[in-house]
């Protein structure tokens, strides 16, 4: 696939578990913009670039001086780094790398973690990091996962996302569902509903630097909602316990572009339809882009 046909195939994949924003996006390039359905986390939003990703394996030779920089002027709002994802000690050793070359700073996501202790946990809780906690992809590949309850113990700010597609589920409602399992039967429910829920909306958007810009619903801020079918009382569970055809509408940045084919085509009709396994949505990607927009 060209990059935008894989971008729109992997967006609409995430935006039919109701996410409206993705990390790992396949391209840097802005001639793909206009395809894009959710915001890309890492690329132009609310007109900054300050968000930052390394995927490959951090070398005790990295400096990171980009990180440093933007850090030191303000010019830095998140460091997605990919660290740790194994469960052996050269795994747990890039904390270490991460730590002598001075870039354990506030701003860092941890993805993975898997193989940190509640050493190199306090350290990143200490500076107020985060950690991206993919436990599909993690049992998958490595039997086990994070140790995602010392995290929480020594206030690390917790994210939950599905990792790449291979082995991660396909939406950060999908990834929930893993969590609460592995919570509630490994852990001892160690995370409320609530709490959980945060995980895939609030907690992130406070660490990417978002907060003033999204994430709530809150006068001011860009409309970017979901809206489940109700089928359990209390709204936290009912976020858990939702699955795709429960995704009666999303909106991005106030614009409706997936949800129930009544809803979408009573605010356009220009709609396509698409057939799910035992359930029909319609998706909008006909709204006007603006060149250049940042």
């Amino acid at each position: 696939l060209y990059d935008s046909s894989a971008m729109r195939f992997a967006e609409l994949r995430a935006v039919a578990g109701g996410n409206t924003a993705l990390q790992g996006s396949s391209t840097s390039s802005t001639d793909t913009f206009e395809t894009m359905l959710a915001r890309n986390i890492e690329l132009y939003n609310f007109g900054k670039d300050y968000i930052h990703t390394k995927v490959t394996e951090l070398e005790s030779d990295y400096s990171g001086q980009h990180i440093k920089d933007g850090n030191s002027s303000g010019e830095l709002d998140a460091w997605f780094l990919h660290l740790a994802e194994g469960i052996d000690e050269s795994s747990r050793a890039e904390f270490d790398i991460l730590v002598a070359n001075d870039l354990l700073v506030g701003e860092v996501v941890i993805v993975h973690g898997t193989g940190l202790t509640q050493a190199e946990l306090s350290a990143l809780g200490d500076v107020g990091g985060s950690l991206a906690w993919s436990p599909t992809s993690n049992l998958l590949l490595y039997g086990d996962t994070t140790d995602i309850a010392t995290a929480k113990a020594e206030g690390v700010n917790i994210m939950i996302g599905p990792d790449w597609g291979p082995s991660g589920s396909k939406s950060s409602m999908h990834e929930l569902k893993t969590a609460d399992w592995w919570d509630d039967n490994v852990l001892g429910d160690v995370f409320t509903d609530y709490e959980l829920v945060q995980a895939i909306t609030t907690n992130i958007v406070d660490a990417i630097g978002w907060s003033e810009h999204t994430g709530r619903i809150q006068e001011g801020l860009a409309a970017d909602l979901v809206v489940l079918d109700t089928f359990r009382s209390d709204p936290y569970r009912n976020v858990i316990d939702a699955i795709d055809p429960d995704v009666r509408l999303v909106v991005v940045g106030g614009l409706a572009i997936y949800g129930d084919v009544d809803i979408m085509q009573a605010m356009d009709d220009e709609v396509e339809i698409i057939q799910g396994v035992g359930f029909t949505k319609a998706t909008d990607i006909t709204y006007d882009g603006v060149p250049e927009a940042q």
